[in-house]
């Protein structure tokens, strides 16, 4: 005799019949993608990280401006 612990899950309630008649198809549930939510932090870091290499972008192209014109 093994001391087992069963564990209970809740069966879940009975559809019924679908109304299409395709019984196969798994139900459908609302789509809600998790994929494009980033907290207000991260985007503010990015943010500031993307100012930087702007920042950094433009006097490289004033230097080589200047350095064209002279």
């Amino acid at each position: 005799m093994s001391d087992a612990i069963e564990s209970q899950t809740e069966p879940s309630a009975p559809q019924g019949m679908r109304k299409n008649g395709k019984q196969w198809h798994q139900t459908k549930t609302a789509f809600r993608p998790r994929s494009n939510q980033t907290s207000f932090a991260k985007r503010s870091e990015e943010r500031l990280a993307m100012a930087a290499v702007k920042a950094k972008e433009k006097e490289m192209k004033d230097e080589k401006e200047a350095a064209r014109q002279a």
